[in-house]
């Protein structure tokens, strides 16, 4: 009985190349061998396949299918079959169609993908803050246009009112003098209450021995002494 061995059973092909399916076969005595498709259909050399044989030796014979150009119909399963007087035996081998990779996107291409257009106006990512919240931007290619969202492109600046504090809530404070006019207080020199300013002394002295301060100042003193 004939033995066929295949060393690829699963073979990818893009389309418009070519590929060999190969089985080798092993039988005594001589065998007749053929190439099938799963239609059904018996495979010669045509237009679209070559069919070839290479005899090793006396029993060892490479059996080839070449698909000259590979199109979409030929995906499928092929067999090589095998027939002699002790017996028939086959191998099958699966052939897939393999997409073709597209090429690399160039930068330009990765930049317009990022922005996007849409009907010949250009799309951006920029946000535009407003009154009404954030909105996208969409830049159009015509300067007009460009101009018409000059004025939408500034935001709009909303002061923040403190809030009052916790109690304080339905009263009202008296209004302040503004920060710029408020009083301040510089340091002042003075002495503590009730403390006699030694250095102001000499220039009371004069004043003190006037006759009229120094006769009753003397009568002060010597009064307590004549008392008993």
């Amino acid at each position: 009985r004939p033995v066929i061995h295949v060393p690829n059973q699963l073979i990818g092909v893009p389309p418009g190349s070519s590929a060999t399916l190969q089985c080798n076969l092993e039988a005594s005595p001589k065998s007749i061998q053929y190439w099938t498709k799963d239609t059904g259909e018996m495979l010669i050399t045509n237009s679209e396949y070559l069919v070839e044989e290479e005899l090793n030796n006396y029993y060892m014979t490479k059996m080839t299918l070449t698909i000259l150009r590979f199109e979409k119909r030929h995906t499928g399963m092929y067999f090589c079959s095998a027939k002699n007087s002790l017996g028939e035996t086959e191998g099958n081998i699966k052939v897939y169609e393999i997409e073709v990779a597209t090429e690399a996107p160039t930068e330009e291409d990765m930049t317009q993908a990022g922005r996007g257009y849409t009907g010949g106006s250009e799309i951006s990512n920029e946000v535009v803050f407003g009154a009404g919240g954030a909105t996208p931007r969409s830049r159009n290619n015509d300067h007009s246009s460009r101009h018409h969202h000059q004025d939408s492109t500034k935001a709009q600046y909303i002061p923040q009112v403190p809030s009052q504090p916790p109690g304080d809530h339905g009263r009202r404070r008296p209004p302040g003098p503004p920060s710029s006019h408020r009083p301040t207080r510089r340091p002042t020199s003075q002495l503590p209450k009730y403390q006699w300013d030694i250095s102001a002394a000499p220039r009371l002295l004069p004043f003190l021995l006037t006759p009229h301060l120094l006769l009753p100042l003397l009568l002060c003193l010597v009064t307590p002494l004549a008392l008993p």
